[in-house]
């Protein structure tokens, strides 16, 4: 238990923030409440390294890491990716069906419009909008 506990105390900090901004703040917020508590956050992290701890040892590798960053990374560009049917084709109707969902995952009280609340921030990075 103690190496399993130093473990996540090694990695939890970079690869936690790794998390956070992959999949934002509500990912942390388990009760939805508008704040994270220490048990969210513990409980949040164990189940990030359960996921990533491919040979189930309570530890995590340095390839063990990267390997779940990348697969990460390529569920998030899946996910932003039109091309619903994978022909490499983005048809007019894929493009239209991405965008009504993305509208309605903004539109969090489903009112059919967009507040100012709920318009995703713009963070610069390099000079150039995200």
């Amino acid at each position: 238990m103690k190496k399993s506990v130093f473990t996540l105390a090694l990695v939890a900090g970079g690869f936690v923030t790794f998390a956070a901004a992959a999949q934002g703040f509500k990912a942390f917020d388990a009760d939805r409440d508008g704040q994270v508590t220490e048990a969210e956050l513990n409980a949040f992290t164990v189940q990030l390294l359960d996921q990533a701890d491919a040979n189930g040892d309570g530890a995590l590798t340095e390839e063990e890491m990267q390997a779940y960053r990348e697969k990460r990374r390529a569920e998030a560009r899946a996910r932003r990716n039109p091309d619903v049917n994978g022909d490499g084709v983005v048809t007019l109707q894929e493009w239209q069906t991405r965008a009504e969902k993305r509208f309605e995952n903004l539109d969090r009280n489903g009112d059919g419009v967009l507040s100012a609340e709920e318009m995703p921030e713009r963070k610069r990075r390099g000079g150039r909008g995200r």
